[in-house]
């Protein structure tokens, strides 16, 4: 597997999320608030999720991330690189493996979402957060953060493959 060398950045963004879309939107974020730093709740509890996802949806956002992980996992460790490296390479022209996994899990989380292919997300989940919004005032149930599954039904999606901090001893 060939992928381009990572050209340094001056100023780190620390941000680990994995649609694109919604990184775009944190990065935004960030720069407004002048923050360096986002956890998946500072980014994940400020906007709407898809609000009535199927089970079929929600298998076809899985898959992908899944997959995703895997791919930066095998190639961050076949290089010796950190993530941040290897989202550098997004930056090359060229065929890149990262990118294609990337692409099909944007795919996946806006047909989840209903946004149409060409639709700016951050226009899309304004509106949705606005019409979210409407329905609390009002009363009416929202699909919050989380897998919108029953109980028994949420343990096919949850997975252990997370990133995690390595062990210094």
């Amino acid at each position: 597997m060939h992928l381009p060398q990572p050209r340094p950045r001056a100023r780190p963004l620390l941000l680990v999320v994995d649609s694109s879309d919604i990184a775009k939107i944190a990065a935004e974020r960030c720069v407004a608030h002048s923050c360096n730093i986002h956890t998946s709740e500072s980014v994940s509890d400020t906007f709407p999720w898809p609000q009535r996802p199927t089970r079929g949806q929600i298998a076809e956002v899985a898959a992908p991330a899944v997959a995703l992980r895997a791919l930066r996992r095998e190639v961050m460790a076949a290089h010796g690189w950190s993530l941040r490296e290897l989202y550098r390479t997004l930056s090359e022209p060229g065929d890149n493996p990262l990118r294609t996994a990337q692409a099909r899990l944007d795919t996946a989380v806006r047909t989840a979402y209903g946004f149409a292919p060409k639709a700016d997300p951050l226009a899309a989940l304004f509106e949705l957060n606005q019409a979210c919004a409407s329905k609390e005032q009002a009363g009416e149930e929202v699909t919050p953060p989380g897998i919108p599954l029953p109980e028994r039904e949420r343990a096919a999606f949850i997975t252990d493959d997370c990133i995690r901090v390595a062990d210094p001893h």
